[in-house]
């Protein structure tokens, strides 16, 4: 019998291996048969849990993530120009005063466009945002707090009256919900240590 040891991630294992005799016709000729300890059963577990896991959190699945968040980045702001929220949006704004009327234009264009830079950002930039440079840190916590911002803000505005459909319900909960994932994905980006 011939023991081996050795060290695999900080965590001692030890396979015994048995010789096998010529004459054992079960066996091919030259190959020896392990015996598996206990622990190098816990071992091989654990290793294979933290592999799933690490590659589960890689950062290949990161940028996969980053990207595909840029594209909805585009999703979104295509639905949010198409959806009719409040109705009545262009009556009611043509009754503002010409100053209220340009202020509420420049905001939700200003919306648009952080949206559609983000959106850029995250698809043009996707490895470098999960790289974890100081400045991709920066952009990601940027992305965080302006998607967090929205979760919390949307809400406030009391759209729910406005819900008539079951679509624009569906919808709405899917934006609030976007916002929420976008907001800690970028977070756990933006103070992850690499």
């Amino acid at each position: 019998m011939c023991r081996l040891s050795g060290k695999t991630s900080a965590t001692d294992w030890q396979i015994h291996w048995n010789k096998v005799s010529p004459g054992d016709r079960n066996a091919t000729p030259g190959f020896s048969l392990p015996i598996i300890t206990p622990l190098a059963v816990r071992t091989k577990l654990a290793l294979i849990s933290t592999a799933l896991h690490n590659a589960a959190m890689s950062d290949s699945f990161w940028i996969l993530g980053v990207r595909l968040a840029g594209i909805f980045h585009f999703v979104t702001l295509a639905f949010a120009c198409a959806t009719p929220i409040p109705p009545g949006w262009e009556k009611n704004l043509a009754a503002l005063p010409t100053l209220h009327r340009r202020f509420s234009i420049a905001q939700n264009i200003s919306i648009g466009a952080v949206i559609a830079v983000l959106g850029l950002f995250s698809l043009c930039f996707a490895h470098d945002l999960v790289g974890g440079s100081s400045l991709a840190r920066a952009v990601c916590g940027a992305t965080a707090f302006f998607w967090g911002g929205r979760a919390v803000v949307i809400p406030w505005i009391g759209v729910a009256p406005a819900l008539k459909t079951p679509l624009l319900r569906i919808g709405f909960t899917l934006l609030i919900t976007e916002c929420v994932i976008y907001a800690v994905a970028y977070a756990y980006l933006a103070v992850r240590s690499i």
